[in-house]
């Protein structure tokens, strides 16, 4: 039996199993979740991203990556369904490009060694709450996308200073670009770069998807924080819960293992992630799941809406840090 037949068996076989049946062009009003079954998905996928390729190779690549995904999502889904997973998985905007494209292209976390040991003491908190969800309190701004490029550590830096803006009814939304075109790619650099030389508005230095030159006649707004500050957590995770509870939104590092790529929904779990960080992120936050029975961290994503759950992911807390989230975080005062 070749390789395309058994694949198509194997999906006919999960999806009646999990009771999927409709078998209609996709809709981008449906539920995303539906799009996973269906027999044309690369085309309708490519409809609903509005994607192109430059040749022919190029497209068959993402065709194939893309059904690899598939197969893995019904997997994992059926596997779900029947109560061995904590979170369910999907397709979404990146799911053409192979797990070592996306490690290239949307990851980026760097950690700069030379400041590793440069703790100083540390201040004593007030124990925080069981829970806290900064995003319903007003401290965090809407998903965006960084799209096909390592601009995460960006994304991040510039959530926590707009998490202290938002704090003091400041809403403006910052500019990303201005981070990539001028400063290295470390979330404490890049607050760093903003507290000392401001940033724009970001409906005036508008996100480009790459890096380019640093313009510097554009008009910028002071950013309004004191301090900048990184700790090294070593896995301790009531520290990281007491800081985000003081502080608020917090920029974090973690393993963007292949299990999450493709995340939907849920409480995030795998035993295999490695805590071998790779990829910056906003936490915004922490609770604990009824269903699942797992306490979580809540992130921002920077991978757009059509990812997790409209952009964000609940991860597993108090699992020995992991994937990494407890290895270091940023924040700002």
């Amino acid at each position: 039996m070749n390789v395309e037949l058994f694949n198509t068996i194997l999906i006919s076989f999960l999806s009646l199993t999990q009771g999927i049946v409709n078998q209609e062009n996709f809709d981008s009003d449906q539920d995303d979740s539906d799009f996973d079954y269906q027999e044309n998905t690369f085309e309708n996928w490519k409809t609903r991203f509005r994607r192109n390729y430059s040749s022919i190779a190029e497209e068959n690549a993402a065709k194939r990556n893309l059904e690899k995904a598939r197969i893995e999502i019904l997997i994992h889904n059926f596997r779900y369904n029947a109560g061995l997973e904590t979170y369910k998985t999907g397709l979404w905007e990146m799911s053409d490009l192979s797990y070592e494209e996306m490690v290239q292209d949307i990851t980026g976390s760097k950690v700069n060694e030379s400041y590793l040991s440069l703790q100083g003491r540390r201040k004593k908190l007030k124990s925080g709450p069981d829970e806290i969800n900064w995003v319903s309190r007003g401290r965090v701004n809407s998903v965006q996308s960084q799209g096909r490029c390592g601009s995460c550590y960006a994304f991040a830096a510039v959530g926590v200073i707009e998490g202290v803006h938002l704090k003091a009814g400041m809403k403006t939304r910052l500019s990303v670009q201005q981070i990539v075109d001028c400063d290295r790619g470390d979330p404490l650099f890049a607050m760093r770069y903003a507290k000392s030389n401001g940033l724009a508005r970001a409906s005036q230095y508008k996100y480009e998807l790459r890096k380019k030159k640093c313009k510097r006649n554009v008009k910028k707004l002071d950013v309004k924080i004191r301090s900048t500050k990184k700790e090294q957590l070593n896995g301790n995770e009531k520290r990281l819960k007491d800081i985000v509870a003081n502080y608020g939104p917090v920029a974090v590092a973690i393993n963007a293992a292949p299990s999450l790529t493709n995340y939907r929904s849920g409480v995030y779990y795998n035993r295999r992630c490695s805590k071998s960080i790779n990829h910056a992120v906003l936490l915004v936050g922490y609770g604990h799941d009824k269903k699942s029975k797992l306490d979580y961290w809540l992130v921002k994503n920077s991978w757009g809406s059509s990812w997790g759950e409209k952009g964000y992911v609940r991860m597993a807390r108090n699992k020995r840090s992991h994937c990494g989230i407890a290895s270091e975080v940023f924040y700002a005062t």
